[in-house]
């Protein structure tokens, strides 16, 4: 089996994208933690407090820009590691295909 490709950790203008949920893609929060399940695949995903937030901010179907403006607002962090944490993380959703743009 050839080796897996490495996920890219950035993408040119991914944060002007307004990224869509599949249909293929359940989501179900359990206290800080939301499960991502590929239905397709039958694999499961788990993401911490940000990383649901950010599914539930791109499922009102806001761009990563947003995104970024919501979260600066409702967390203690710098926005240049907020933007280059958020670019990395719709890379990752990007290639394991839980959402389309």
């Amino acid at each position: 089996m050839p080796p897996a490709e490495p996920i890219p950790t950035n993408h040119p203008d991914l944060l002007r994208t307004t990224l869509h949920l599949p249909k293929h893609v359940v989501a179900a929060t359990h206290g800080a933690e939301t499960v991502l399940l590929d239905v397709r695949r039958g694999q499961f995903f788990s993401c911490n407090e940000v990383g649901g937030r950010i599914w539930e901010l791109l499922g009102d179907g806001l761009p990563g820009e947003r995104i970024v403006d919501v979260l600066a607002n409702e967390y203690v962090v710098s926005r240049l590691l907020l933007t280059e944490d958020l670019e990395r993380f719709l890379c990752l959703l990007l290639a394991r295909e839980l959402v389309n743009q």
